[in-house]
């Protein structure tokens, strides 16, 4: 009961200096100097003509609006738009190909494709490693969803049992488009044995990374070209 008095105390404080501040001559000053900030800042000094009012706030906000509409809709910095997804739909297959054949010892080569985001970009919440099978030949699948609007290049770790006994591991990677899943395939070393446990809820994510889709295209014109000289 002590504490919660003390806090009755001080927030009857409070609004008592705020009474106080907001009746002070000084408190008036500063709530007048604030109203004419917001009143300039939007609508500009009463001494300036409607030109110089648009030229210090409406032209820049323009501008502004203009440049992230354009960041937007023609660059990958805040994800692709399904415009932007489709016209790399053609070179999109043959990434996800080549991303699906890296091992451990050809990551870095997958690595050296990605982008590091701080603020934008993928990340783990983006990716939903849902439903998934294992046969007794050690064979597994399971479908990952990628709930961002960027090309996501994952590295997964898959866990089973061989005969009760055993514990297996498999890594894969794969490539998911924007806002769509994909079905992951692999395979337990299982040594002969016979695989009797494959839990998908047990598959890790290893990290998420946004794949260069830009450079990737980039690399594949670049090939073309050599192809034709030749």
């Amino acid at each position: 009961m002590g504490l919660l008095n003390d806090l009755k105390e001080a927030k009857e404080v409070a609004k008592n200096l705020k009474k106080e501040f907001d009746a002070s001559e000084e408190g008036q000053e500063i709530k007048k100097d604030l109203k004419q900030f917001i009143h300039e800042f939007f609508f500009g000094r009463p001494d300036q003509t409607l030109f110089q009012r648009l030229n210090e706030f409406f032209i820049p906000f323009i501008v502004f609006a203009g440049a992230l509409f354009y960041l937007h809709h023609y660059t990958a910095i805040f994800g692709y738009t399904e415009a932007n997804a489709a016209r790399l739909a053609p070179i999109t297959p043959w990434v996800i190909m080549s991303v699906n054949n890296t091992n451990p010892s050809t990551e870095k080569s997958l690595l050296d494709m990605t982008k590091t985001n701080f603020i934008f970009g993928p990340g783990r919440m983006d990716i939903d490693l849902l439903k998934g099978g294992a046969k007794t030949d050690g064979t597994w699948e399971q479908t990952v969803q990628n709930t961002s609007d960027y090309f996501v290049a994952i590295k997964v770790k898959a866990h089973g049992r061989v005969e009760g006994t055993h514990k297996v591991e498999d890594i894969r990677y794969t490539l998911i488009p924007p806002n769509s899943s994909i079905r992951i395939k692999g395979i337990f070393n299982t040594k002969g044995g016979s695989l009797t446990s494959f839990d998908p809820k047990d598959t890790e994510l290893e990290f998420v990374k946004e794949y260069d889709m830009e450079q990737a295209l980039e690399n594949i014109k670049h090939n073309l070209n050599k192809l034709d000289k030749k």
